[in-house]
């Protein structure tokens, strides 16, 4: 399967600034799906300990079952530090 993939990280000077950049972001079509990070992820391998702040949010875009209408979106933040990601299934290898 193939996909087309962006993710965008933008680290900022404190978590504060990381929390309103994110929340003057539009954010209508997104669904908060999560508050709590899964412990050994690559943050915490990265920086050696977990995020005291992190909220995930997730828009799917178009029907999961048609590959050309489906897109997936991301945003995350984990303390100071801002994940956005795209990705879309293009076909099959």
């Amino acid at each position: 399967m193939s996909f087309n993939h962006l993710q965008t990280y933008i680290v900022f000077p404190t978590t504060q600034d990381a929390t309103n950049y994110l929340n003057a972001m539009n954010k209508t079509a997104n669904s908060l799906i999560s508050t709590q990070y899964i412990s050994g992820g690559a943050y915490q391998k990265f920086t050696g300990h977990t995020p005291t702040v992190y909220k995930e949010y997730k828009w799917n875009e178009g029907n999961v079952n048609i590959l050309s209408e489906y897109t997936a979106h991301e945003i995350a933040q984990l303390d100071n530090l801002i994940d956005i990601h795209t990705g879309k299934r293009v076909g099959y290898n």
